[in-house]
């Protein structure tokens, strides 16, 4: 058996929203939606363990204020 968990592209509702009407009710479950969504790609890519160059200046200018 598969799940669609294997295959998330494939069964993502941005891709097919008419199986997945939940998230398209109104803007407060979409918002949910997209906000699950990106905490779980941000917490699994490796690109986000990367320091972005503002939380970069924001460690200098923290350690600046610390001396």
């Amino acid at each position: 058996l598969h799940s669609i968990g294997e295959y998330p592209l494939f069964y993502n509702p941005l891709y097919y929203p008419e199986l997945y009407p939940e998230p398209f009710e109104d803007a407060d479950a979409l918002s949910r939606w997209l906000n699950r969504f990106l905490r779980s790609h941000v917490a699994s890519c490796p690109l986000h363990r990367i320091p972005c160059l503002h939380d970069i200046q924001a460690i200098v200018d923290d350690e600046r204020s610390t001396f």
